[in-house]
């Protein structure tokens, strides 16, 4: 179930999360989503969400009912990459998986996965929820999972699917995929390996990255320190970021780097990052 049980203090926990969030100006119904002010349906998620620990690039809304995880904004600092929506799965190592390019699809995936779990049942607080989430045409949603099953790609046929849409509508035609989450495919075609980090997508896109001859230092090491102190006495600070986004880290340790990274650019909306981050008790669960 959702635990909205003391949405008072789930909403004050959330602040400085909701400050990052309206600096990088994301939909404000993100942050409702976060604090309960604008409910899941049930068995959607864990609100407010669980402490698992997570790394830097995400900006955590919610925490997954079937394992350790989270939904979440995966947001780059220093870099041209748009964030996006990914679905961070602590047990694969805190690896984050693009789920949605946009809010919109978030909202719309989330009222897909409740009438598959409902068989196609839409129920009263299906329509509460969409009528609050913006999400139109819920027979229109049905009517694709119907004829679509598990499959992904029948989202295209959704007008905010359009445009932009994440990378599991494209398992049959992945060279068709417009976004910039790394893929097998991407990185060998990308000129530029450095604007992809470690933790990103199945453990099989970092190890072709770390295969080419071009691959960043932070895909070639098992620990970051290393990497990510050579990158900030070199300037490099989107290097540096993305080394704290790579596996080979102690959460205590991400901690002191994140500050230091953070004091070095003078970056107010990574203040603010840092400041939400360090708030929450990484330190528990040992590192990524």
């Amino acid at each position: 179930m959702v635990r909205t049980s003391d949405m008072s203090n789930s909403s004050m926990s959330y602040d400085k999360w909701a400050k990052v969030i309206r600096a990088l100006a994301l939909p404000e119904a993100a942050i409702a989503c976060a604090t309960g002010d604008l409910r899941l349906p049930a068995e959607r998620g864990q609100v407010p969400f669980a402490s698992y620990g997570f790394p830097p690039a995400l900006i955590p809304l919610w925490s997954s009912l079937s394992g350790p995880g989270y939904y979440g904004f995966w947001w780059h600092w220093g870099g041209p990459r748009r964030t996006t929506i990914v679905w961070l799965i602590v047990e694969a190592g805190y690896r984050a998986y693009e789920y949605a390019r946009s809010f919109e699809q978030l909202m719309t995936l989330v009222a897909l996965r409740t009438l598959e779990a409902d068989d196609g049942v839409v129920s009263e607080e299906l329509r509460a929820f969409a009528a609050a989430a913006g999400v139109n045409d819920l027979d229109d949603l049905e009517r694709i999972m119907q004829e679509s099953g598990d499959d992904p790609s029948g989202l295209l046929q959704r007008s905010e699917f359009v445009q932009d849409a994440p990378l599991e509508c494209f398992e049959e035609e992945p060279e068709a995929y417009p976004g910039d989450f790394p893929t097998e495919l991407s990185v060998e075609r990308s000129s530029d390996l450095r604007r992809f980090a470690g933790l990103e997508g199945p453990r099989t896109v970092a190890q072709r990255i770390a295969s080419q001859p071009g691959a960043p230092p932070w895909f070639k090491v098992a620990r970051q320190r290393e990497v990510f102190d050579a990158c900030l006495r070199a300037g490099d600070y989107q290097g540096a970021w993305m080394s704290l986004n790579s596996p080979g880290w102690r959460f205590s340790d991400a901690g002191v780097a994140l500050e230091e990274l953070t004091q070095r650019t003078g970056d107010p909306v990574l203040r603010l990052l840092t400041d939400a981050w360090r708030s929450e008790r990484h330190s528990d669960f040992g590192g990524y």
